[in-house]
C-alpha cells in the first residue's frame, strides 16, 4: 500500500509542477500581451487590441482546425452560453488590463490587478469547492511579501493624485473579472476540447469586443497587422492556461499571478530602463520561493 500511496504522490506532485510550468508560461506571454498597449503609444485604444488580438486568434484557431481536419460538427460546444460568459468577462478584463497599463505606471497596475489572485482563490473554494491547504497559505502570503517588496521598492503608489483614480478603479474591475473568467476556464476544462474551448472564446471574443472596438477605432493600418499578430501569441497563453487549469485547482495556480511582477520589472528594465534593485531581486526571489510551495502542495 505504501509503494503505491508514494506513487500516487509522485505522480501527483508532477502534475502540479507541469501545471506550473504551464501557468508561467502563460502568465509572461500574457504580460506581454496586456503591456501592448505601452508599445503603441496611444494609437490604439484598448478595445481594439482586444478586439484585433481575439481576431488573430479567431484566425489562428481556424487554420489550427483545417490542419487537424476538424469539421463543423466536431467544434461545436453545448456550453455556448458558458462560452460567451467567459470571453465577456475575458474580453472587458483585459481591456481593463490594457488601459491601466497604458494610463499608469506598469508596476503599479500590475500591483493592483494581482487582487484578481484573492478574488480567484475565494471564487475557486466557493464556487468550485476547491480546497484550501495551509501550504497554499504559506506560499502564497511569501508571493505576497515578495509582491509587496518588489512594489515599495520600485517606489509604486507614491505621488498619488485624483488622475490616478480612474485607471485604479479600472485595474481593480480588471482584477475581478479576471478572476471570473479562471472559474469560467476551469469549468470549460472539464467539457470541451482545448480547441473547441479556444475556438468558441476567440468567435465570441470577436464579436463581443466589436462594437466597442468600432467606437474607439483610431489605429493606422501598419498597427491593426502587427497587433492581429498578437493572436497566434494569444493562442499559444490560452491553451497553456487551460494544460494548466485542467492539472490543477485555481486556488493552487492563481498564486502563482505574482510572478507577473517580477516578468513586469525585466520588461520596464529591457525596454523602459528601469534596473532592477536588490529589493526587486529580494522580491522576486520570495515570488520564486512561494510558487515553488504551492506547486508542491498536495493533497
Amino acid at each position: 500500500m505504501s509503494g503505491i500511496s508514494a506513487g500516487h504522490v509522485s505522480v501527483e506532485s508532477w502534475s502540479y509542477l507541469k501545471a506550473g510550468g504551464f501557468a508561467l508560461s502563460s502568465i509572461f506571454i500574457f504580460v506581454l500581451i496586456f503591456s501592448s498597449g505601452r508599445f503603441t503609444f496611444d494609437l490604439a485604444s484598448a478595445f481594439q487590441i482586444m478586439f484585433l488580438r481575439y481576431a488573430g486568434g479567431f484566425l489562428t484557431v481556424v487554420i489550427l482546425a483545417a490542419v487537424n481536419r476538424q469539421s463543423w460538427s466536431s467544434m461545436q460546444s453545448q456550453s455556448r452560453v458558458l462560452h460567451a460568459s467567459r470571453a465577456l468577462t475575458g474580453g472587458m478584463a483585459g481591456s481593463a488590463v490594457i488601459f491601466a497599463n497604458m494610463s499608469m505606471p506598469l508596476v503599479d497596475a500590475n500591483a493592483i490587478g494581482l487582487l484578481n489572485v484573492v478574488f480567484a482563490m475565494i471564487l475557486g473554494a466557493a464556487v468550485l469547492g476547491d480546497r484550501l491547504r495551509p501550504r497554499q497559505f504559506v506560499g502564497g502570503a511569501a508571493c505576497l511579501l515578495g509582491a509587496a517588496t518588489i512594489v515599495l521598492v520600485r517606489g509604486a503608489f507614491t505621488g498619488y493624485n485624483v488622475d490616478y483614480w480612474i485607471p485604479s478603479a479600472v485595474a481593480v474591475l480588471g482584477a475581478v473579472l479576471m478572476a471570473t473568467e479562471s472559474i469560467h476556464i476551469k469549468l470549460l476544462t472539464t467539457r470541451d476540447r482545448p480547441l473547441v474551448t479556444l475556438a468558441h472564446a476567440n468567435f465570441f471574443g470577436t464579436i463581443l469586443m466589436a462594437g466597442p472596438a468600432l467606437l474607439t477605432w483610431q489605429s493606422p493600418n501598419w498597427l491593426i497587422l502587427a497587433l492581429l499578430g498578437l493572436g497566434p501569441f494569444a493562442i499559444l497563453g490560452q491553451y497553456f492556461t487551460i494544460r494548466a487549469y485542467s492539472l490543477a485547482p485555481v486556488s493552487l495556480l492563481a498564486p502563482l499571478s505574482y510572478t507577473s511582477l517580477l516578468f513586469v520589472a525585466v520588461l520596464g528594465w529591457v525596454f523602459f530602463s528601469e534596473l532592477p534593485t536588490l529589493g526587486v531581486l529580494a522580491g522576486a526571489a520570495l515570488i520564486s520561493l512561494g510558487g515553488t510551495v504551492i506547486i508542491l502542495s498536495r493533497r
